[in-house]
């Protein structure tokens, strides 16, 4: 009995040991595989061209915040022209922006927030490095398509008369 309890223990604690350890970060090639398989699939139900990816240089480095901010914007100028609706305002921390991330993509990143694109405080903001774990990096890719799809499409009155009533009211 003791025996089973110890080893139970040993093993709790590797679990807890382990889950403590930052994951490590996305290679470019990663980033930009699942980036344009997401691409891919909206840009077909947008019923939008089928474009290229460019392909970055170094693919086995780690994708940065800063690359991934870029693409992002790049995505929205793309996507902009099939947004049904206006979204809502969303608040910008510019304290944050300004203290965690390079002149040259705060402004990206400031559009990113008011779309709503991204997360006001998220991992894509704040950090805590330079790299971020394949977690935040879905959590970043989900946040940002989710609301391509919010803005894309417009509610139909006969299916939500709560958030849309049919009298226009």
């Amino acid at each position: 009995m003791k025996r089973s309890i110890v080893v139970f223990l040993l093993l709790l604690s590797g679990v807890a040991f382990s889950q403590g350890r930052p994951a490590a970060g996305v290679t470019r090639a990663d980033f930009w595989l699942a980036l344009g398989k997401m691409k891919t699939a909206t840009d077909s139900v947008l019923g939008m061209e089928q474009r290229s990816n460019s392909k970055p240089d170094r693919l086995n480095e780690l994708v940065t915040r800063s690359e991934i901010v870029t693409a992002l914007k790049g995505l929205l100028d793309h996507y902009q022209p099939k947004f049904r609706v206006a979204p809502r305002p969303s608040t910008v921390v510019m304290k944050a922006i300004k203290a965690r991330n390079p002149v040259a993509v705060q402004k990206d990143l400031t559009t990113l927030v008011k779309w709503g694109m991204v997360a006001p405080v998220g991992p894509l903001v704040v950090g805590p490095g330079d790299n971020l774990n394949s977690q935040q990096i879905g959590d970043a890719l989900g946040y940002f398509f989710g609301q391509v799809s919010l803005l894309s499409h417009r509610a139909i009155p006969k299916w939500t008369p709560n958030i849309e009533p049919q009298d226009g009211g």
